[in-house]
């Protein structure tokens, strides 16, 4: 039996009228100010200068919890 692989549910995506890339989850951005249905998601590039400031906040909060 092939494995078809899954496409990520959350992640990084652009939206033509955001100059910047935000972090999704669920339909909505970490930052709060956008919504998406069906966009296909990066993972992996946290780091990028293009990167919403509030959605790598947002990102990093979740992450550091996380650890604790």
């Amino acid at each position: 039996m092939e494995m078809t692989p899954t496409k990520p549910t959350e992640g990084w995506t652009y939206l033509w009228n955001s100059p910047k890339w935000h972090y999704f989850r669920g339909g909505r951005s970490l930052c709060k100010r956008w919504m998406t249905f069906g966009n296909e998601f990066e993972q992996g590039k946290d780091t990028s200068p293009d990167n919403c400031k509030g959605c790598v906040t947002a990102l990093e909060k979740e992450r550091a919890k996380a650890k604790k």
